[in-house]
């Protein structure tokens, strides 16, 4: 004899359907078109709430490349000429690694890099530091939740600009 399947409400449109025998406990949703769209748009807000799944559509799912030439922008924009555009980016690429720890940590790492580039003009170094600075406040308000340490990278200059290709790895901090 057959067992007799128990009609469920849809969560969706709330009429009585009869589930798949094989999903009687998990299928909350009907047969119905907008009732599959909705059970799939409930199934990925189900797996958005996990904690593992929280950050994956954050920052981190953009390229790291895009990313740093928008942390960029403002030393960019502050260039003169693609030979100075090219220094900013490869500075800030150092100055985004440094970001990554305390800042004091941050800036006891980076100032001797920053020093040798000021090659002993105190008023350089000041402005280096205060770049710095100023940065690791940009990192921290606009891009704090994106912890990838910059491994390598390569720029190359193009029609349009710069092309950067970067390789990271996630820090933990």
């Amino acid at each position: 004899m057959k067992r007799k399947i128990r009609r469920c409400r849809c969560k969706n449109c709330n009429d009585l359907f009869k589930p798949d025998p094989c999903n009687l406990k998990r299928q909350k949703f009907c047969k119905k078109s907008e009732c599959k769209e909705a059970s799939k748009r409930y199934s990925q807000q189900k797996w958005l709430l996990k904690p593992k799944n929280k950050d994956y559509f954050s920052a981190s799912a953009r390229k790291l490349s895009e990313v740093v030439l928008e942390f960029a922008e403002p030393l960019i924009d502050a260039a003169d000429g693609t030979v100075d555009e090219e220094k900013a980016i490869r500075m800030l690429i150092t100055l985004w690694n440094a970001s990554l720890l305390a800042k004091q940590k941050g800036l006891e790492t980076i100032s001797p890099a920053l020093d040798d580039m000021a090659k002993g003009d105190q008023i350089l170094s000041s402005e280096f530091h205060s770049i710095f600075d100023m940065m690791y406040e940009r990192k921290q308000n606009y891009f704090s939740t994106d912890n990838r340490f910059i491994v390598n990278y390569s720029l190359e200059e193009n029609r349009e600009g710069f092309y950067l290709q970067v390789a990271s790895t996630p820090m933990k901090i």
